[in-house]
Formats: structure tokens, sequence, C-alpha cells
């Protein structure tokens, strides 16, 4: 927004690569910037948006598609061939390689870039398990935030009136991970890369909170203490560079199709340099 504000000129593409794309994929499930200000409120959402939850009424097979799709969406609407750029010297006539837009693309998506082709790791906290965190490896913490959640459920409710009380599932999906209050701190650390550590305040959870020593710039050992949440059901996320590979080892359950609850201090797995 402020980009536009700086180059008016840019409005008038903007708006006109918005309307080819809404010509080609008219359904909003797809393709909900269809609109000028739909696509500030979509680049506001993708700011903090889990990868995969993009498009927030997708419905595709898997995890991989959903993030595929949502990245890939996401630089379809910018790729529309626009007439007024044809002849500049640019790989395509369309906005993304074209400046001021394309540099600010570039920062934009550094965000996303770090972590591609990583590894990522999702643990569930239960209502009794112990909810404070503390740092899995040591290292030199870079960014350390707390983004607000927009709804303090995340999953879906109805009246039960068959067992006369009101049901909740926290797995629809609605990417509750990306409409939850979510903690971020960037590790930088000495064999590993970067690790992104993201507290998720799941369902009530509405209370990710960070230990105040824990700022860009501190350096931290593996176990010091990092947050904790409030109370409730809340999930962790890790995310790791493709420089690594991170193997779980704990115990599978006796049904082996899931890993036995783990107390804290109790090892989930280990990292190794990628081979490939």
């Amino acid at each position: 927004m402020a980009l536009v504000g700086e180059k008016p000129a840019l409005e008038s593409i903007l708006v006109e690569w918005i309307q080819k794309a809404k010509a080609i994929n008219p359904d909003r499930n797809t393709n909900p910037a269809q609109t000028l200000q739909d696509y500030y409120a979509f680049v506001s959402w993708a700011e903090t948006a889990m990868p995969w939850a993009l498009l927030k009424d997708s419905d595709y097979p898997g995890i991989f598609d959903d993030m595929f799709q949502s990245i890939v969406y996401f630089h379809f609407l910018i790729d529309q061939p626009l007439p007024e750029l044809e002849g500049k010297g640019l790989v395509n006539n369309s906005l993304q390689y074209a400046e001021p837009f394309a540099s600010w693309l570039i920062t934009f998506s550094k965000s996303w870039g770090a972590f591609t082709n990583g590894t990522f790791t999702h643990s569930f906290l239960n209502v009794n398990d112990y909810h404070r965190y503390h740092f899995p490896l040591g290292g030199t913490v870079k960014e350390a935030r707390i983004i607000q959640g927009i709804n303090p459920t995340g999953g879906s409710l109805w009246w039960d009136a068959k067992n006369n009380r009101y049901a909740f599932n926290p797995a629809a999906k609605l990417g509750w991970q990306s409409i939850e209050t979510r903690g971020c701190v960037i590790l930088e650390t000495e064999k590993h890369g970067l690790v992104a550590l993201l507290p998720i305040g799941m369902v009530a959870v509405g209370s990710v909170n960070f230990e105040d020593h824990v700022k860009p710039g501190m350096k931290v050992a593996k176990g010091d203490m990092l947050g904790n949440f409030a109370f409730g059901g809340s999930d962790f996320v890790m995310l790791f560079q493709n420089t690594v590979d991170f193997t779980i080892d704990a115990p599978k359950s006796p049904a082996g199709e899931s890993y036995r609850h783990l107390l804290m201090g109790e090892r989930l797995g280990y990292l190794k340099p990628r081979t490939n």
C-alpha cells in the first residue's frame, strides 16, 4: 500500500492485472484477491500466514498441494502480461519483473525462502502437559516476535443436541495455525543454520509468552527457558533449513501409528547434516 502511495501510476497497473487474473479465474476460493483492496488484505494475510494457508478456503488433498497452490497463486496474480510493460527489457512483461515492484517482491519473499525445502516438525501439547517451552538448541536470537491471533478458537463449533453439549473440532480446515496467536523466534546456530521456533496457542489459548530476556542478539544455551502458554491444548512447530535433516527416533505407540507420549526433557529426535 505504501509503495502504491509513492508510485501512483502503479495503482492502475495493479488494478489491471487483478482484473486479468479475475477474468481467468473468477472463483473466490482459489482467487480471493479480486479488487485492489482484496489484494492489500491478501498481502497482509500472507505476511503472517503459514505457507499452506494463503488460500484460506482451498480444499486440496494434502499439505504439499496446499503449500504449492498457495505460493503459486501469490505469483500468478503478478504474472499477467501487460502491454504497457512490453519493450522495457524485462524477462517477461509482467509486474513481478518491473521496478519498483520487483524489489518489493524480493524483500517480501525473503521471509519464505530461508526454510525452502527444509524440515517441519509439529508437536501437540494436551491440556495436562507441561506448558513451558525451552530452547531446543543453543545459538543467537535473530528475531523474536508475537503474532497476535484474530480468532480465539480456530476450529469449528456447533451445538450437539444428541449429547446436549457444545462440540468443537480443532482439526477443521480453517488454517487455524494462521489465525491463532503465534510466537516466532529465529535462532542462528553454529552447526545447524537457522532454526525457527513457533509456539502456537491452540483452541482457547490466546496467550503465547516469551521470557523477558528473549530478544534479538541474546545468546542462549540448549535448555534455556523460552516462554510459556497460559493453559490448554497448544502446539509447537520447529522449522529447519535444507542443510540439515531432522530424524524422529522417539518410541512409537503400541499400535505403531503415532509416537508415545513424551515428557519434558525426553528425546524427540536428532539433527545431522544433509548429504544430498
